[in-house]
């Protein structure tokens, strides 16, 4: 609170008002108790008595005592400065304003209240800075305080911290541009697209909006995957233009949001327009309030434009007021709209479907974090659990290798469930007996994970889950085998795949008939409905043309899962004790120049491998 009334006071906030203030920021704007609030009051007078001394007493009030470690110190002084920054913005909206030794003071409370520390450093030293940070920062609230106040004693002047900071930015905070692909990789995209565009054009990209879940509360922000491949940018109200003069001149530009104390305290920071070009790449950022002001502008005798029209209609209500605008200024303001609207979409998801050997090294990390999360659940799995205690283990896994979020909704589907495709409850109990089908994957700096295990609750097959997981996995193994260059999702499915399926359900009795006649007729549909694989990449189901039946013919650098599946309905009519099982193994892979390599081999899939793992972990 200190931090905050401080923020306020020093914001020229002198009358009654910041009480009320505190409930909004605080409290939800309900008052305080009786005891609190004259604590409060105390604190508010002694810190303006301090704030106004003429021997400068003022003081932060932190942690202090043989107790409290130096880090603890550390949080509990970024934790003062954004609270203090808070109150100072509320009191003065138009902070970015400010200039000279104060603005500079209020960049440097901005960094500080970013830093964090190495918990390896030496804390002698540590210790020595943060004395020496926190004084600074005495002296900027009091130089705040006289900028924003009436005249007072002239504050010290702010020296800045000598010693060598061994600070760092903190490892844990969210960046608004992502890493593991380099700000080269971006730019190469970009002008690979550019180089496809007719001269006298421009593409626009829109970032994603932010999606409402409930009332004022907003599902976590995911980017739109095309304007991420170009920019690699977490923030939405974003929008990329790329614009092509002619065959040797073309430039970029960003629209993304400004800086806004406030807005940045309460809802994340934002990276601006200052710090974008040396960011991103782009040669100049600008505003995003100012697009209807400056789109057209950019736009003005361009001869095409290239925008995906229909995939957001905020992003379409944006274009057509800029092309509305150069249209009736044809005559008047002497200004040329675009003739002509193209669909950037089909050029750019053809690049998307070959993958660098950048991304390639997000993706396989992307499937080494999905593998361990896959082997935990196996290790953790028991009867009487739920499936949704399964589905923690697996996201409480990829936290804690880097992935936030899941690609796509978790899949844990025990008994009749595993015959669902895509089920999502994750509500039942797991049975003794019974089979659990897991369908997860991680996303890992933007790109998907996707693999499928499907094993024994208690740890140990029956012979008739056996039997329909060995064809399964027979036909997994063949298609590994036959993936390469060459060779298309088609062929492979009809030539290999549907034999070994329609051979094994013969032999178990699940169908009956001549092995070749039931290949012709299709059999396998009812038990096996789903494609054998799809392309992987910023999305799940990534973009990329498949060919008429998927015929496409692979190339290096496609990434694809390789996912058969048997789906044996509870209401089959098939022998008794092949009712109820569905069983899918999946694997990721990309296509080299060779063959292929998995992704995600490094979680076990034979029936052997899988009950000495799952054994060995109930020993412990």
């Amino acid at each position: 609170m200190h931090g905050l009334i401080s923020g306020m006071i020093c914001g020229g906030n002198d009358d009654s008002s910041w009480l009320p203030l505190l409930h909004d920021l605080t409290n939800e704007g309900m008052a305080f108790g009786h005891e609190l609030a004259q604590a409060l009051r105390k604190m508010h007078s002694a810190t303006s008595d301090a704030l106004q001394d003429d021997g400068f007493l003022f003081q932060l009030y932190l942690p202090d005592g043989d107790d409290v470690s130096v880090f603890d110190r550390a949080d509990a002084l970024a934790g003062w400065v954004n609270h203090f920054l808070l109150g100072l913005g509320v009191t003065q909206p138009k902070l970015d304003k400010v200039t000279g030794e104060t603005g500079e003071a209020i960049d440097d409370l901005r960094n500080i209240a970013q830093l964090g520390y190495d918990e390896d450093e030496d804390q002698e030293e540590l210790e020595m800075s943060l004395e020496e940070i926190i004084e600074y920062v005495r002296v900027a609230a009091l130089l705040c305080h006289d900028t924003f106040t009436h005249p007072q004693p002239t504050a010290p002047e702010v020296q800045k911290p000598t010693t060598q900071l061994r600070y760092t930015k903190n490892k844990k905070r969210k960046e608004s541009v992502m890493s593991d692909i380099s700000r080269q990789e971006f730019q190469r995209r970009r002008q690979a697209l550019v180089e496809q565009m007719q001269p006298g054009s421009a593409a626009l990209i829109f970032a994603a909006p932010e999606v409402t879940r409930s009332a004022d509360s907003e599902y976590p922000y995911r980017q739109n995957s095309d304007f991420w491949y170009f920019t690699g940018f977490n923030e939405p109200e974003a929008v990329l233009v790329l614009i092509k003069s002619d065959d040797t001149h073309n430039h970029s530009v960003l629209f993304n949001r400004v800086r806004d104390l406030t807005a940045e305290i309460w809802f994340g920071r934002r990276l601006g327009q200052d710090a974008a070009p040396e960011k991103l790449g782009v040669d100049r950022a600008l505003a995003f309030s100012e697009i209807n002001q400056q789109l057209y502008q950019l736009l003005n005798g361009l001869d095409v434009v290239y925008h995906a029209q229909g995939e957001y209609a905020y992003a379409d209500e944006i274009v057509n007021s800029a092309l509305e605008k150069l249209r009736k200024g044809v005559s008047r303001q002497n200004l040329t709209a675009p003739a002509t609207m193209i669909d950037w979409r089909p050029v750019v998801h053809e690049m998307r479907l070959f993958k660098s050997p950048e991304e390639i090294a997000v993706l396989r990390r992307a499937g080494e974090i999905t593998a361990l999360a896959h082997t935990r659940a196996m290790e953790k799995c028991r009867p009487g659990m739920f499936e949704y205690h399964l589905e923690g283990e697996i996201h409480h896994e990829f936290n804690r290798h880097g992935a936030r979020y899941p690609s796509y909704n978790t899949i844990v589907g025990s008994g009749e469930n595993g015959c669902i495709l895509h089920y999502t409850e994750n509500e039942c109990e797991l049975r003794d007996g019974d089979l659990v089908l897991i369908d997860a994957g991680c996303e890992y700096k933007g790109y998907a994970g996707d693999i499928t295990r499907t094993f024994p609750v208690n740890g140990k097959f029956t012979q008739a889950q056996r039997e329909i997981y060995d064809i399964v996995l027979e036909s997994l193994e063949t298609s590994l085998r036959l993936y390469r260059p060459g060779t298309s999702i088609q062929e492979v499915t009809g030539a290999e795949v549907v034999r070994i399926m329609v051979s094994g359900l013969v032999k178990l009795g699940i169908l009956k008939g001549d092995v070749d006649e039931l290949i012709a007729q299709n059999a396998h549909r009812p038990f096996f409905m789903h494609g054998l694989s799809h392309w992987l990449g910023l999305d799940v189901h990534d973009v990329g043309v498949y060919g008429q039946d998927r015929s496409r013919i692979l190339e290096p650098g496609m990434v694809l899962t390789v996912e058969p599946g048997l789906y044996i309905a509870p209401d089959a009519e098939v022998p008794e004790q092949y009712r109820g099982i569905g069983i899918r193994i999946e694997d990721d892979i990309v296509i080299t120049e060779t063959g292929n390599e998995n992704l995600t081999a490094s979680v076990v899939k034979k029936p052997e491998e899988i009950e000495a793992l799952m054994a060995a972990a109930r020993k412990q």
